[in-house]
């Protein structure tokens, strides 16, 4: 996508509305919106973002915004923190500053994890403190400087950086804010700079994409388990039956059942989220019943007796292909029961 971006045409019915790229006026402005829209910055990512906002530091430092990215593991939930930088370009003294603003910031988060934690309890975000705070002592740490208009110089500084750095991420961008004439329309153009090739070899990534329906079908036929597969496309058939099925981005054919509750592995086995975090998306009856029902079918082990007494989530012992057809058959009587 083109950063070049100053005029665009608003398509309704046969009329046809012009868009000129207008800005924001004032950096508070800028803040607002990104603030409002954290879903754009989602979609930029793929991953889940919670807002922990502004975190105050020793020596006068004070971020902006940060965020905790929550990413999906094989078997567990990562939590990366996000610091942003949000900064109007108008002078050559900015543009200096910026990159050294962010870079002190990204240091203060390591030295000070602590000042993170509570701004995100505070917040009364839902995350696991431990996994944060070791992302933290890591340096797994992604920092983003966020403008309307990143000049050219500041631009390249983030690809080179970017495509050294092996832990800590380096990122900008580009919020382009088009509005019609009369000021009823305005449309948000997010330009994401900073993801190169080297940058990618660097930091042993895998590629995240949106797995949809159709294409987690393509992917489980793939699959040489015969039995594997047969039960992973009927499950997938299932949930979107039932409405229940939750696509969303991820390096392996995943997909979600039930505001994810339950996480579908390509392996056939099940990663559940019934710890007391999960209570407004589940009451704790169902979340308990859910759990009983697991250890009943050999997925869980029979000893953990209140669901409140896991953090985050379990991954069950025993994959969708293991189960006996008739026990096949009970589990999705089990979310039927629970989620419908």
């Amino acid at each position: 996508m083109s950063s070049e971006i100053n005029i665009g045409y608003l398509l309704e019915d046969d009329k046809e509305l012009e868009l000129v790229e207008c800005g924001f006026k004032l950096e508070e402005k800028l803040q607002e919106t990104v603030e409002k829209n954290i879903s754009l910055l989602e979609k930029i990512f793929g991953t889940e973002l919670i807002n922990c906002g502004n975190v105050s530091f020793p020596e006068n430092l004070e971020a902006d915004l940060v965020l905790l990215s929550k990413e999906e593991r094989e078997e567990s939930v990562d939590y990366v923190p996000v610091v942003v930088e949000l900064k109007r370009m108008d002078n050559r003294e900015v543009r200096r500053e910026v990159l050294a603003q962010l870079l002190e910031y990204m240091t203060a988060m390591y030295l000070h994890p602590e000042q993170v934690i509570q701004a995100c309890v505070n917040r009364e975000a839902d995350f696991d403190v431990e996994n944060l705070e070791e992302n933290i002592k890591k340096l797994r740490i992604r920092g983003i400087i966020l403008s309307e208009n990143i000049p050219e110089i500041v631009k390249k500084t983030i690809e080179v950086l970017n495509g050294q750095l092996t832990d800590l991420e380096l990122y900008g961008i580009e919020f382009k804010r088009l509005c019609s004439n009369d000021g009823r329309y305005h449309v948000i153009i997010p330009v994401l700079i900073g993801v190169t090739t080297e940058a990618e070899r660097k930091k042993k990534k895998t590629t995240r994409i949106l797995w949809t329906y159709d294409r987690l079908h393509q992917a489980y036929r793939n699959i040489e388990d015969e039995l594997l597969q047969r039960r992973l496309l009927d499950l997938l058939k299932w949930a979107r039956e039932k409405a229940v099925l939750e696509e969303y981005p991820s390096n392996l054919p995943r997909f979600r059942i039930f505001k994810d509750i339950v996480t579908v592995e390509p392996s056939g086995k099940l990663y559940i989220r019934f710890g007391r975090n999960n209570e407004s998306k589940l009451p704790k009856q169902k979340r308990q019943k859910l759990l009983k029902g697991l250890q009943e079918l050999g997925m869980l082990l029979s000893d953990i007796e209140d669901a409140d007494s896991i953090p985050d989530g379990k991954v069950t012992l025993r994959s969708i292909a293991e189960l006996p057809e008739d026990e096949f058959k009970r589990l999705k009587e089990l979310f039927e029961n629970i989620f419908l």
